[in-house]
């Protein structure tokens, strides 16, 4: 329960804070990064809204309210406002949500080892990590990186996967479901639904993990293929 870690976290703070005895107590904000791309943060974003609570008692129990930002869904304004590496994944999530990349400007990848990893991470797709030395490279030659046509082949690629795989679905749905789906009516489903598998699956299985502090389990699924085709059933659930 999100509320309940970030109120453990602030508190934590403050009391390694008390610890140290300081004149003053400066406050602490938490910020909770949320990396889905296929739909807006839904789980509770208030300690009340976690909690069953009887009306009679309800004016008596404190709130404790979270700060969610949904990377995916930032503005052009707001992604600019970053002046660090983490803009690029503001733009990936971004770009893999709306299903194209929007203009990006060649900058300079300061942390490229980690950026690839994050994108890794979020994506699923081990391409990053044969991207870090062609990055490197290409930022000592010319002075920047331009990562937006390399991301719109990627979504590219993955959008025409899941086309193929969709479109497989879709035969069996409308086989399944009857006549009145139809073939036809059956394969435009599927490949709609094939689309986002292969673009928003894996992202939203890594976010959510990444979410819940389950860091861990992200590093073991990337190189543990048992282990992955686990955590895709226990989402499946």
């Amino acid at each position: 329960m999100m509320p309940l870690r970030v109120m453990g976290y602030d508190g934590a703070s403050y009391r390694a804070q008390t610890k140290k005895k300081a004149e003053e107590l400066y406050p602490v904000i938490t910020l909770v990064l949320y990396f889905g791309t296929e739909h807006k943060w839904e789980k509770p974003k208030s300690l009340k809204d976690s909690l069953h609570i009887d009306t009679r008692i309800e004016p008596f129990v404190s709130d404790y309210k979270l700060n969610v930002f949904n990377l995916a869904w930032l503005t052009d304004e707001e992604i600019n406002a970053f002046k660090s590496d983490f803009k690029i994944v503001a733009e990936y999530l971004r770009a893999v949500r709306v299903g194209e990349v929007q203009e990006w400007e060649a900058q300079k990848i300061r942390y490229v080892e980690e950026i690839c990893d994050l994108l890794k991470a979020v994506s699923h797709d081990d391409i990053f990590d044969s991207m870090k030395d062609f990055i490197i490279e290409t930022q000592r030659e010319k002075g920047g990186f331009q990562m937006s046509e390399f991301v719109q082949k990627m979504i590219t690629r993955g959008r025409n996967e899941g086309i193929a795989l969709g479109r497989n679905e879709g035969i069996v749905l409308g086989r399944n479901e009857g006549i009145a789906l139809g073939r036809n009516e059956g394969i435009t489903l599927g490949e709609q639904r094939g689309i986002a598998f292969a673009t928003n699956r894996m992202t939203s299985i890594m976010a959510s993990l990444y979410a819940q502090g389950r860091d861990a389990d992200v590093k073991r699924a990337m190189t543990d293929s048992a282990y992955l085709q686990q955590l895709i059933a226990e989402y499946a659930q």
